[in-house]
């Protein structure tokens, strides 16, 4: 948020009035504030990249979460809402999750928080084979970095002839779009790509159409 912004929005809290754009009028309101950030505001308040007469006004009740590496008890529960997320949005039926998978997740360092935990759900949802999740389904790390040293080792081995990299990338988002019925979100999910990613691809390899 820039300064000039930060500046309007205290005062709006401040004076519990504010106007349109474009408007002549204020308008008077009573709201409740509740704010979030996942910035370090000690050092933005330091820099001078957040007035600190706004951070006051906001942290009347201030709220700390720790990141998931450091409540592992909050697993359970954030793997149960999420199964119950995705197999509403993708229509499966996964009932669960075995003690090993579970294990995997509690042993994992969560550098990307709660984020990269409803990621990993949301490929094992779609890629499960059963009706549980086990062990094999929980995909950690950056699987598609190249050279990594993931437990599960590389992803594609590369023929001793070589091959072209451009049909097997086409290859690839063809199996993703055929496993998804053509839903562009969810073949961005299965390649760990974005959806305007999977797209691109589509145009270059002239898929779209």
């Amino acid at each position: 948020m820039s300064p000039s912004l930060q500046a309007k929005l205290l005062r709006a809290i401040e004076d519990k009035t504010f106007k349109r754009v474009g408007g002549v009028h204020e308008i008077r309101v009573n709201a409740r504030i509740i704010a979030a950030t996942n910035q370090n505001l000690d050092l933005a308040l330091k820099s001078g990249r957040f007035r600190i007469d706004l951070y006051y006004r906001l942290s009347t009740l201030p709220i700390i979460l720790p990141p998931l590496r450091e409540r592992p008890g909050d697993l359970p529960l954030l793997v149960d809402h999420f199964l119950a997320v995705y197999n509403r949005e993708f229509h499966r039926s996964i009932d669960g999750i075995q003690e090993e998978a579970m294990d995997r997740l509690r042993g994992y360092h969560w550098p990307g928080n709660v984020r990269e935990l409803r990621n990993v759900l949301e490929r094992a949802v779609l890629l499960a084979s059963g009706d549980r999740l086990v062990e094999n389904d929980i995909l950690l790390g950056h699987l598609t970095m190249p050279g990594s040293h993931e437990p599960e080792g590389r992803l594609v081995r590369l023929p001793e002839k070589g091959c072209n990299l451009a049909e097997v990338e086409k290859d690839l988002v063809l199996q993703a779009l055929g496993r998804t019925r053509g839903n562009q979100t969810q073949a961005a999910t299965l390649l760990g790509l974005s959806r305007d990613q999977v797209r691109y691809r589509m145009d270059k390899f002239g898929l779209l159409g």
